[in-house]
């Protein structure tokens, strides 16, 4: 494959400039809107400079998850490979599902910029009130859930924890071991929260755990 020695050109596209670029690189990115930081390079730029497979959805940018559209950009003798193995798996989208995200793609631009703006405060919000309840939490960057540490609870394991904060708090998460199907201690303190909903739905859940925090909160002697 083609070799960049440009040490620039390599920190753009995110590749250092130390790998072995005798590879295939694949880069399965967020949605489009859900990009919550900047993008050095288009995919087909970074499709083409480094023989690299990109594959992103349009469900979530849409707010359409169930019609499971997505694209890929890839070199034409991949394209061509990918494609074939699609055929026999899939067949592809329904016909009026991929005819309505072509009509919506030019809208793309200002649709997604204000909507990433959306989902950036739903985010803050809730990341805030994560930690103000004592769970550790890093804001993600590409995606609308957030996976936090819920040690402080003080439950035997994640499912205790979720079934905790339903029953004290009234606010739902999914037990992190969920997403460890191989080594499922490793989500044992965490849990996974979304915020893919109305900013009223953060701000009362937010409301909730501030105030579930507040009620298990040591309170100072004599009090």
């Amino acid at each position: 494959m083609r070799r960049r020695q440009d040490r620039e050109h390599l920190v753009r596209t995110g590749v250092h400039p130390g790998v072995d670029l005798d590879a295939v690189l694949f880069f399965e990115g967020p949605d489009d809107l859900l990009l919550f930081v900047s993008r050095h390079d288009q995919d087909v730029q970074l499709a083409a400079d480094l023989t690299a497979i990109v594959r992103t959805g349009l469900g979530k940018s849409f707010s359409v998850t169930g019609w499971r559209l997505g694209y890929a950009v890839a070199p034409p003798d991949l394209s061509a490979a990918i494609r074939k193995v699609h055929e026999y798996l899939v067949i592809c989208a329904a016909t009026p599902l991929q005819v309505a995200a072509a009509a919506a793609w030019p809208a793309m631009a200002g649709y997604a910029a204000a909507a990433a703006d959306a989902y950036r405060r739903r985010r803050d919000a809730l990341v805030t009130a994560l930690r103000e309840t004592g769970l550790t939490c890093t804001p993600p960057e590409g995606a609308y859930y957030v996976m936090a540490d819920a040690s402080v609870l003080g439950a035997a394991d994640d499912f205790a924890a979720a079934r905790m904060l339903v029953e004290q708090a009234g606010v739902a998460a999914v037990p992190g071991s969920s997403f460890y199907p191989g080594n499922p201690d490793r989500g044992r303190t965490l849990l996974r929260f979304a915020f893919c909903k109305r900013e009223e739905t953060i701000n009362e859940a937010a409301r909730r755990l501030r105030a579930f925090a507040a009620s298990v909160r040591p309170r100072p002697a004599g009090r």
